[in-house]
């Protein structure tokens, strides 16, 4: 019998808006430690996204070598972890040697020869996150191939040479095809370019069990394997609104389906949109959220100045992340498609402030930045 916990992305560092959510991070990973300590295992899976930065800030890097590692440690129980897409490979080649020690075994890149990993009677295949400029390296073929179809030919081939044992499990950082995205996640990385069909990769079915990270929501995939994802560990922006997040407790044994427990996390911090407008507003309902708050007013924009001054008062002022105002009409901006593609960020920053009257925001910015670097190298 093998009893061991998968956990999906953790996001230590992760900022929303002004507000760094390290909190809701080590929150989350306490309560995987109290599970750890009532409930003996033999390991737990990490399948990814364990920052959420490339250069991760002190705090989140303490949260998890200080804390989960150390306490994870105590208690002798074996870390499987490998990198998703938010990860840094420089940052955890840093740490790999050092992260042994402590009974942490970190996989950082897709490899053909050092995959996987054997506790006790498992055998853990590891398939960190593979960007398609990573795929060409690791797995030669016919130019024509595309993504998905080179991921699935390389993961389906590392399952059959493995070796076997008694049982066999995959921890992977991917898009699977069919899952359902909160949109959390970095739009690039979703999308149907990146879907692997599951079904596709014929020697899955030698698996017992297929942990899987990158996608936010809690969820099975249908496949010939018992395969989950977990989902973040709390709720990482407002596209999370309403969601309750889990890990997954997996007992296995001899000739027998996997026994698989959802285990909810309690939240430090929910996230809820209130749309208020001057006849409305009610400031104790922001104040009796257990958590933040974006608010969108409806209203003049007299009326809207007014609300969105208050709002930035104490005592809320901590529970606001975000204030947005719906009443700016669309900008009538004139628009040469042919002009504007060497400078859509300067486009982009004409029409937001031409919409809400106001500068665009850095975090937003940077965003934008980030999203159009991933599409204009997709292919590369």
């Amino acid at each position: 019998m093998i009893k061991f916990i998968h956990v999906g992305d953790i996001h230590a560092g992760k900022h929303l808006k002004h507000k760094l959510r390290n909190d809701d991070a080590e929150y989350a990973i306490s309560q995987i430690i109290d599970f750890a300590k009532k409930e003996p295992l033999d390991f737990i899976l990490l399948a990814g996204d364990i920052f959420d930065q490339y250069n991760p800030d002190t705090e989140a890097i303490k949260i998890i070598f200080d804390f989960m590692v150390r306490e994870l440690n105590a208690l002798n129980i074996p870390i499987v972890a490998i990198t998703g897409n938010h990860d840094s490979h420089a940052f955890f080649e840093g740490y790999k040697t050092l992260a042994k020690y402590a009974n942490m075994h970190l996989f950082i890149k897709p490899s053909s020869t050092d995959y996987t990993i054997t506790i006790k009677d498992a055998n853990i295949i590891c398939v960190p996150y593979i960007s398609p400029k990573i795929i060409v390296k690791v797995w030669e073929e016919s130019a024509t191939s595309d993504y998905a179809h080179k991921v699935q030919n390389f993961i389906n081939t590392i399952i059959s040479k493995a070796p076997k044992n008694k049982f066999n499990i995959m921890v992977s950082h991917m898009m699977a095809k069919g899952a359902i995205a909160t949109k959390s996640e970095r739009e690039a990385t979703i999308s149907d370019f990146y879907a692997i069909s599951l079904e596709n990769i014929l020697s899955l079915k030698e698996l017992d069990y297929v942990a899987l990270g990158h996608i936010h929501r809690y969820q099975k995939i249908n496949t010939s394997v018992e395969a989950y994802y977990t989902g973040s560990c709390y709720q990482i922006d407002f596209n999370e609104e309403g969601q309750e997040k889990y890990f997954n407790f997996v007992v296995l044994e001899e000739n027998s389906v996997a026994k698989v427990e959802k285990v909810k996390l309690d939240l430090k911090n929910q996230l809820k949109t209130l749309t208020v407008n001057a006849s409305n507003f009610n400031i104790k309902e922001i104040e009796d959220v257990k958590g933040y708050v974006r608010i969108i007013i409806e209203d003049s924009i007299d009326n809207t100045k007014n609300l969105e001054n208050m709002l930035k008062s104490e005592p809320i002022v901590n529970k606001v992340i975000d204030i947005r105002k719906s009443t700016y009409e669309k900008p009538n901006l004139e628009v040469d498609l042919h002009t504007i593609k060497d400078r859509l960020i300067d486009f982009y920053e004409e029409y937001y402030k031409a919409k809400y009257k106001e500068d665009l925001p850095e975090e937003i910015r940077k965003t934008f930045l980030e999203l159009q670097y991933e599409v204009e190298h997709q292919d590369t």
